[in-house]
């Protein structure tokens, strides 16, 4: 069986970023440790002062020395952590396995043109029209699922420039109801144009990369 990839199983791939934060992490903590045995060797100390005999002077020298020690320790500790905060984030290159939110999109949309435009002069009342004529169309060619977001792509104008209606897109809940909608479309399109005036100059496609676009318009 073929192994599933990190996208489809809905998991985030390992990031070098992710380690980038787990080692400043790991300094934060041992910045704290160090900063905590200098504060109870400083203590230690303090308390100690005030009846120290002669005999407990190199007792003192001992404290003195790892506190040097572990101030010297310390200073390396924050200097590494700044430059570990100055390394700028890097962005993980795209997995060929995946593909973007834009693509996944597109992936499960559709374009429609020569569908009527409204000339009602309210934008509610325009997007209204646009729903039902969808909602009438899918009920002809027999698809049954609720758009994500249907709109008209270019500049808007009322009433629309020049008569001409703008592009219709439709971005469908998943890639299966676009296949449907295609297809159901290629085999009634002729029937329903012979009943339908409304339908007689409407096409339906996929949603284009830019790169298919731009070999189209050339």
């Amino acid at each position: 069986m073929a192994k599933r990839t990190a996208f489809e199983a809905n998991l985030t791939p390992p990031s070098t970023n992710n380690n980038s934060t787990i080692k400043i992490d790991s300094l934060n903590l041992l910045v704290d440790c160090q900063v905590s045995f200098v504060s109870t060797t400083l203590t230690s100390i303090n308390d100690f002062l005030p009846t120290m005999t002669t005999e407990q002077i190199p007792l003192l020298k001992t404290l003195i020395t790892a506190l040097t020690n572990q101030f010297e320790l310390l200073t390396k500790s924050i200097a590494t952590l700044k430059q570990q905060q100055n390394i700028p984030i890097a962005i993980p290159k795209e997995d060929s396995g995946q593909i973007s939110f834009q693509e996944m999109e597109r992936q499960r949309s559709v374009v429609i043109g020569g569908l009527q435009e409204s000339t009602k002069e309210l934008p509610s009342d325009r997007v209204a029209d646009d729903a039902a004529m969808v909602k009438n169309l899918f009920d002809s060619v027999g698809v049954e699922c609720v758009p994500k977001c249907i709109y008209r792509m270019g500049r808007s104008g009322n009433p629309p420039l020049l008569g001409q209606s703008r592009l219709l897109k439709i971005v469908l809940p998943s890639r299966h109801f676009q296949r449907d909608l295609l297809l159901n479309w290629r085999g009634k399109q002729h029937e329903l144009k012979k009943q339908n005036n409304q339908y007689v100059r409407v096409m339906i496609r996929e949603s284009l990369t830019q790169e298919s676009y731009k070999r189209g318009k050339n």
